[in-house]
């Protein structure tokens, strides 16, 4: 069943309320015929809340689905079968077959490769943006919506849509849900627009839509997606759609959100999200490349929104570890100290040690991104604080703040991935395996002669300016409560801090 009208009135809605207006006055919300529930699970509220903790980390699945999609489309594009021998046996060497070498293409070339790919942008309000993102991916056909952007868990019997893929990191087809709990307050709204590439499908079929829909009831609260009443999902022709703003805007210009037509890929809008109250390009940006430190491709980040023009209204999330460079890390630290992590499984992991330079007057424990970081394909799947160094087994007191560590965990097996990290690709799962990586790494990191060198120079740099100002003794009273070899050296002395 097509609906153009409908679907431009879901696209040009700014807010929960202008999309609940679009469906109202068609009748829609109160006709249980044009409701589906999503996985076909009326019982699915446990599945959806059981995602991400916070925003950030739900917007990132939005991005690794996307990215899959892109290599997914590249690779049947090319005749190859995604599952069989002749497909790219990882992410890293699809992005390589299909991209190129990224790490040799300049700014703007990364610029350009994100905003023809992979690019979220914010619309609505100031108080609470409207967030899109869109993929120039495979897309997916009308039938094909049920067991793909629809489904809960259980995709087909035919097994999960992206399972036994080999370059793609979507396996459990629930992450892509995470984001509902994140949208508006009432019915929490997301918009779904696919249209498969025609070097994809080469017959005639047409972009395809729904709309994701939170209904509450004492009995069983479920969200839904909405179907045609030919009980199929909606269409809108074939034409291109005027999806995403333009390419190459200048700095600091406001670009309209949907200005460049697109003849295929997947848009997805959330409505009313629960974003930092800021231009897109500051606050969300920086919690972002806190999950994507070096991620397999990059993503355009575009505020669209005029209440927030300032001189930054188009950022590129793009390899935050390479970025950082000898001025803001410590002399040997600069392109990530090596050392390597085997595994009882005989898999080994590598990991890269990094430590920032001091902000001149601010302490070790104002740096960002540190502690230690579980990397897959350049996404952070589990983390731990600066609090990790600080214990008797690591022994870094004096640089815990200002370290970050780094593990590579893309070549591990399926069955350790399973056994270190919960499925919502946020947590450690505490194992015997992640016991025996961590004592491993623990060691390796008591042991790094740099690392104590660089400690040991940080603590007589703490001593050398514990001076008679205020903030010196306070430094030194710290030290001297936390460190038994300091304070016996001192032997008695107590200090009197004058007020």
């Amino acid at each position: 069943m097509e609906d153009k009208e409908l679907l431009r009135e879901l696209l040009a809605a700014e807010s929960e309320e202008g999309a609940l207006a679009a469906l109202s006055k068609r009748g829609l919300l109160a006709n249980e015929s044009r409701w589906r529930a999503l996985g076909n699970m009326p019982n699915n509220q446990s599945v959806v809340h059981a995602q991400q903790s916070n925003q950030a980390a739900a917007l990132v699945e939005k991005f690794t689905n996307g990215l899959d999609a892109i290599l997914l489309r590249h690779c049947k594009a090319a005749a190859l079968d995604p599952r069989g021998p002749q497909a790219p046996e990882n992410m890293a060497k699809a992005v390589q077959t299909f991209f190129g070498d990224l790490s040799s293409k300049t700014d703007q070339e990364i610029r350009s490769l994100a905003e023809q790919n992979l690019v979220l942008y914010a619309t609505g309000t100031k108080t609470r943006p409207c967030l899109s993102i869109y993929d120039a991916g495979e897309g997916q056909l009308p039938s094909d919506f049920p067991q793909t952007f629809c489904s809960l868990v259980y995709g087909s019997d035919a097994g999960s849509y992206k399972g036994a893929v080999p370059f793609v990191q979507g396996r459990f087809n629930m992450g892509g849900t995470g984001v509902l709990p994140f949208c508006g307050d009432g019915r929490k709204l997301q918009l779904i627009v696919s249209r498969v590439p025609t070097d994809v499908v080469k017959e005639p079929h047409a972009w395809a839509f729904t709309i994701f829909c939170f209904f509450p009831s004492k009995q069983s609260p479920s969200w839904r997606y909405l179907i045609g009443a030919d009980g199929k999902v909606l269409t809108a022709g074939s034409e291109p759609l005027a999806l995403v703003p333009k390419m190459n805007a200048k700095a600091g210009e406001v670009c309209l959100p949907r200005e460049r037509s697109v003849p295929s890929g997947t848009l997805i809008k959330m409505y009313d999200y629960k974003a930092p109250r800021s231009n897109v390009c500051g606050e969300l940006f920086r919690k972002l490349e806190d999950y994507l430190l070096r991620p397999a491709m990059p993503l355009r980040i575009i505020e669209c929104r005029p209440e927030y023009k300032a001189n930054v209204m188009g950022v590129t999330v793009w390899d935050r570890l390479s970025a950082w460079g000898a001025d803001k890390l410590e002399e040997g630290f600069d392109e990530g100290a090596s050392i390597q992590v085997k595994l009882s499984t005989d898999e080994v992991i590598p990991a890269e040690v990094r430590v920032f330079k001091l902000i001149e007057g601010k302490s070790d424990a104002d740096h960002p991104q540190t502690g230690l970081r579980a990397l897959i394909n350049g996404q952070s799947h589990a983390r731990r604080d600066a609090q990790f160094f600080r214990t008797k087994a690591v022994d870094k007191e004096h640089i815990a703040g200002s370290l970050l560590v780094t593990l590579d965990c893309t070549e591990l097996g399926q069955d350790s991935r399973n056994a270190l990290f919960m499925s919502n690709r946020e947590m450690f799962r505490e194992d015997p395996l992640l016991v025996e990586l961590f004592k491993k790494l623990q060691k390796e990191l008591k042991d790094h002669e740099g690392l104590t060198e660089l400690n040991q120079k940080r603590y007589e740099q703490k001593v050398a300016s514990a001076t008679s100002d205020d903030d010196g003794l306070n430094a030194l009273e710290e030290l001297l409560s936390s460190d038994p070899d300091l304070a016996e050296m001192f032997g008695s002395m107590v200090l009197i801090h004058p007020h």
